[in-house]
């Protein structure tokens, strides 16, 4: 075991930092070190475990195999040349495995996707489970053994590299094509490292498309946690209630309008937009009491904005007699 000082070392990290990094448990990173020599274990004057830059580079190289099947046991002691051959071979093959199945590629689907028409662009493909429940979806594909996973996630948080992670796992699809809102780039890097290929809402049926058929990537992060309250007591919640679902403002885009500026469309991109912004300021995590108050307001300036053009949309809506459809 190596002790290090605790002087001024900016490049070691404490174990709760890596397992936000690697997306390990604290319990695992433990076990990992413990049982199998994962990494050496080094110690801080006053006790505590901690990591260098290149521990957490190894660490996740580990989890990224280990999802895809390999075991702790069997790879914690290869170096870190032969760890990035066997996750190189893991990508060929599965890029082998695609390009064998390119004239039938089976498709499973988890999102909302709001205006995305799916089979019409994926007409080459199969679609064999699509569901935005997320119980029912990990039951439908874990059947259906898809080739490609396509999966969105508005807001990116920790708990969307663990979501990836264990559908993949659970459907043995051989690829992810994520479709993200807001995040924190870290984040979004740690997924596009994971072997996800990440894009960036708004995307049309047609990116998605050729995302599936042949390897790209877009990418940026973001991890989060619930802040129900500012520092002076307001409630998250005293915000305008929203006038239309996502399901709804999906319709509107779809639908064509006599307006040759194409306002709806225009309008709801913008409402889809800030929604996704005003969730991201609800949950965003926060350093201290001054930076939770921030985020509270401009939660409540986004919702208030997210308000006004809601009504703008509903002059638009009843003018054009457009039907935006049950939520």
């Amino acid at each position: 075991m190596t002790k290090i000082s605790n002087q001024g070392d900016n490049n070691t990290y404490g174990i709760g930092a890596v397992a936000r990094l690697t997306g390990l448990s604290v319990h695992a990173l433990r076990v990992w070190e413990r049982r199998h020599d994962a990494v050496e274990v080094r110690r801080s004057d006053s006790g505590r475990r901690m990591y260098t830059a290149a521990d957490v580079d190894r660490l996740t190289l580990l989890k990224r195999l280990v999802d895809r099947g390999e075991t702790i046991s069997q790879i914690a002691s290869l170096t870190e040349q032969q760890l990035l051959a066997r996750f190189d071979n893991f990508e060929r093959q599965s890029m082998q495995r695609l390009d064998e199945k390119s004239g039938h590629c089976r498709v499973a689907i988890y999102g909302e996707f709001p205006g995305v028409e799916f089979d019409e662009a994926l007409v080459d493909m199969e679609i064999v489970a699509r569901d935005s429940r997320l119980e029912q979806f990990r039951v439908d594909a874990a059947k259906a053994n898809p080739d490609v996973l396509v999966i969105e996630q508005p807001m990116v948080t920790t708990e969307s590299r663990r979501l990836v992670s264990q559908l993949r796992r659970e459907s043995g699809a051989d690829r992810v094509i994520l479709v993200i809102g807001l995040g924190r780039r870290e984040d979004v890097r740690l997924l596009g490292d994971a072997g996800a290929i990440v894009m960036r809402a708004p995307v049309s049926s047609d990116e998605i498309a050729r995302a599936i058929a042949g390897p790209g990537t877009a990418a940026k992060q973001g991890r989060v946690r619930q802040r129900p309250a500012t520092e002076s007591g307001e409630k998250l919640s005293e915000v305008p209630p929203r006038r239309y679902t996502r399901n709804q403002l999906g319709r509107l885009a779809a639908v064509q309008s006599t307006v040759e500026c194409e306002c709806p469309h225009h309008l709801v991109e913008l409402v889809d937009s800030l929604t996704v912004f005003e969730e991201y300021s609800a949950h965003c995590e926060s350093r201290n009491k001054e930076d939770a108050a921030l985020h509270a307001y401009l939660h409540r300036i986004t919702a208030q904005a997210r308000a006004l053009i809601e009504e703008a949309l509903d002059r638009v809506v009843q003018a054009e007699g457009l039907d935006p459809g049950p939520g």
